[in-house]
């Protein structure tokens, strides 16, 4: 599975930015003071309080992380996890079903609820989710007349999807808001029920779902996506392993 990158906290900038200049305090308040104990002090008070800092706040982002089952999602393919997000919403009360794994006009999965009809794009991805995304669900959007729209996913969109997105009135839920919802509304039962009741299929690309083709290579045969070179997951002919 693709490391995702999280993006770094304010808070976690500023206490690196105290490690920093923790030795330039003490060299300040030495050459005010000609204290060599009392700079001591404040370089030791300065790191020990940042690294403190730094891992309650590791800490309690691990345990939300936990507590959320995001790590459970995280190691779903593309189709468990609309499978994830279509039964969770069908708890939350709303009327869910997921469309076509072809000819689904840029939609996942369609809700209604309270008379609002949403529209759905699921992206478990290992990396970054483009423009293309937005694009797709905007297509969606019309075709199912849909009031609104929504890009989810467990990573996060480019700067360019974001801008569409707001232009157009559509929601992303990156993986903060993701994490944000599950840990909200008992997520993690969902995502736990799901993994262990997947009928995921070998030929569907676990990145992104879509269709894993037999190619021939330098080395032999191989199983390659088809969104290639959107996605760039392969497995060996022999293995049940793959990678981008």
């Amino acid at each position: 599975m693709v490391r995702i990158r999280k993006p770094r906290s304010h808070l976690l900038v500023v206490i690196k930015f105290l490690q920093g200049v923790s030795l330039l305090a003490a060299m300040l308040v030495y050459f005010s003071t000609f204290n060599i104990v009392f700079a001591a002090l404040t370089l030791f008070m300065l790191l020990g309080g940042s690294f403190a800092a730094m891992f309650l706040i590791r800490h309690r982002r691990r345990k939300r992380y936990l507590t959320s089952g995001l790590n459970v999602v995280d190691k779903m393919s593309g189709t468990e996890f609309e499978e994830f997000l279509l039964v969770h919403f069908k708890q939350l009360g709303y009327k869910a079903r997921t469309t076509p794994t072809t000819g689904d006009y840029g939609a996942d999965l369609i809700l209604e609820k309270d008379g609002i009809k949403t529209v759905v794009q699921a992206k478990r991805w290992g990396q970054k989710v483009g423009v293309e995304a937005v694009q797709q669900i905007l297509a969606a959007m019309g075709y199912y007349k849909a009031s609104k729209a929504i890009v989810i996913t467990n990573n996060y969109c480019s700067e360019n999807a974001h801008v569409l997105a707001n232009a157009n009135n559509i929601e992303i839920w990156n993986r903060d808001e993701l994490q944000k919802f599950m840990n909200k509304t008992n997520g993690k039962a969902s995502a736990v029920y799901v993994a262990g009741n997947s009928t995921h299929s070998l030929d569907i690309c676990p990145e992104c779902s879509g269709k894993l083709i037999k190619r021939h290579g330098k080395y032999g045969e191989f199983w390659g996506c088809s969104s290639y070179p959107g996605c760039r997951y392969v497995r060996n002919s022999y293995s049940g392993s793959g990678n981008f």
